[in-house]
């Protein structure tokens, strides 16, 4: 989260955690840097889940405002191989080019374009529910207010089947507005309000604290094993109780507060605003984990040869190939 915070407001990175000074932030953030925040313990939860389980899961997201965290948990972990190879690492060096290339179009003769360039994909509520195969699962982040301006994309319940159709825990992390509009901040008002709209359509509900990501790892494992017991009824009567994750949001903008999207400071702040550096100095230093540290966590993750299971860039959404129809 410490990277991801960097990656929107500043052009490097001091992995001492020296705090930055005017010359080192951006003259204008890029991306949605709140989005990001509140992607990455899930993010980090689902890599947990796939080390518990011995399984790698597929992953999918509504929209591509969340990509920070994926660039920064990819470039301390390995989990996704995303930047341009030999560019992006863990050094400061390294660190330093991703959170300059972050939210850059340009295209490298050295491999992909730098981090934050993707596209969106479209309509994700559409399609999620038969994205995994029988024997395969996936963690999917939607936009939590998607369903009010479109009540079909929660018909999901009604689309799934045990027959051809895989484990799915839809997830949505509430404060955060994937669609780039503006969004409220989380509140228990707002996941009341959205759990009663899921029971309404049929999904099987749970809350969780979206700052630990220990609840999204536990929250993966539960609704999966909720499919399997719905999946393993031959009684059993459709719409099917789809599960579905309401993360509240456990973290904000800066010192741990949520900043709704009209209060993030304008272009230039951070560049010419003394008080709001403190402040980003601040919530930087909270977020703060020594590399060697951080090292050690990352190694409790990687239990790819171990397990005898791919690496999350190769889960089965990802290397699927589809045969064309002739």
């Amino acid at each position: 989260m410490w990277l991801v915070l960097h990656m929107g407001f500043a052009h490097r990175v001091d992995v001492t955690g020296t705090p930055l000074r005017a010359k080192d932030f951006r003259t204008a953030p890029v991306g949605r840097t709140e989005a990001s925040l509140g992607v990455v313990p899930a993010f980090v939860g689902y890599l947990t889940a796939n080390v518990l389980s011995g399984r790698t899961r597929s992953w999918a997201m509504g929209q591509a405002h969340g990509l920070a965290a994926m660039a920064a948990v990819d470039v301390l972990t390995g989990a996704v191989a995303g930047g341009p190879k030999g560019r992006h690492d863990s050094t400061q060096a390294g660190l330093s080019n991703l959170v300059a290339d972050f939210g850059s179009c340009a295209t490298g003769t050295d491999g992909p374009s730098p981090a934050g360039s993707g596209s969106d994909p479209a309509l994700i509520e559409l399609q999620y529910a038969h994205m995994p195969l029988r024997g395969e699962s996936l963690v999917v982040v939607l936009d939590p207010d998607a369903g009010d301006e479109q009540p079909i994309l929660d018909d999901s319940p009604r689309w799934w089947r045990a027959e051809d159709c895989g484990l799915i825990t839809p997830v949505a992390i509430l404060g955060v507005r994937l669609s780039g509009a503006e969004g409220e901040v989380d509140g228990d008002g707002k996941a009341a309000r959205l759990d009663q709209r899921l029971r309404f359509c049929g999904f099987d509900p749970i809350t969780i604290d979206g700052g630990d990501p220990a609840a999204f790892a536990w929250a993966i494992l539960e609704t999966e094993d909720r499919l399997k017991r719905f999946t393993s009824n031959a009684d059993r009567v459709y719409p099917a109780p789809m599960p579905y994750v309401i993360a509240t949001a456990g973290f904000g903008l800066l010192d741990g507060e949520h900043f709704p999207e009209q209060e993030v400071p304008p272009p230039d702040a951070l560049y010419i605003d003394g008080e709001f550096r403190q402040r980003f100095n601040k919530a930087a230093a909270s977020l703060f984990v020594p590399p060697a540290e951080l090292a050690a966590a990352v190694g409790v993750l990687d239990t790819h040869a171990l397990q005898g299971r791919p690496r999350e860039s190769h889960h089965p959404l990802a290397v699927r190939s589809q045969r064309p129809r002739h």
